[in-house]
């Protein structure tokens, strides 16, 4: 059967869109299956909704050994996202970067695209990057805008404007930014950096 096996979909629009995603990978797994579609609709209405003042944005962190299907989430977004693009060409606005080379780029991202979802491959080495206690100043504005953007998305909330002595490298104050994070990682690459302090944060 097509249909998926052992976990129960959410009603409505992320139901179908995990369905569709499980129906055309390669290795279907269900649990990529879902937390695709919940990447790819918090990355489309992100926005729209507020639950407790807060936007719909996630960060999903999906964990399997190599060679399970994690890359049934990203070509399941894709061919998702191709298949809606001739009747709604700006689609493309939703999908982020898959690499943020510093949290200055993600900020200028945010300066044109307030609402989309990244899919991150390999999320576990990034995160040591991350977590590394000599990462240099690129990665440690990353991770405090990556902290940082979770908590503004709600509609009154607001990512201040940052301001460089070059100003063509300034940025604008962006309100409500959605940003939703899938990554993908084996078990082994994303626990090995992570220690008591990186989980509280």
């Amino acid at each position: 059967s097509s249909d998926l096996p052992s976990i129960a979909l959410p009603p409505g629009l992320v139901g179908e869109i995990a369905q569709y995603i499980y129906q055309t990978a390669i290795r279907p797994v269900p649990e990529i299956a879902l937390g695709a579609a919940i990447g790819i609709v918090a990355g489309v209405c992100g926005r729209s909704y507020n639950i407790s003042g807060t936007g719909l944005n996630q960060y999903i962190i999906l964990l399997a050994k190599t060679g399970a299907g994690k890359e049934g989430a990203v070509s399941g977004i894709d061919n998702l996202v191709a298949s809606v693009r001739p009747q709604v060409p700006m689609v493309d606005q939703f999908v982020g970067p898959s690499v943020f080379a510093s949290g200055q780029a993600l900020i200028k991202v945010l300066d044109e695209r307030p609402c989309f979802v990244s899919v991150l491959g390999e999320f576990g080495l990034t995160l040591q990057q991350l977590c590394d206690p000599r990462a240099g100043s690129s990665q440690v504005m990353l991770k405090r805008v990556l902290l940082d953007l979770y908590g503004k998305s709600g509609w009154n909330k607001l990512l201040r404007s940052t301001v460089y002595s070059d100003v063509e490298k300034n940025t604008k104050v962006v309100q409500a930014p959605n940003v939703t994070i899938l990554g993908e990682s084996t078990p082994e690459s994303f626990f090995d950096g992570l220690d008591s302090v990186h989980i509280a944060e």
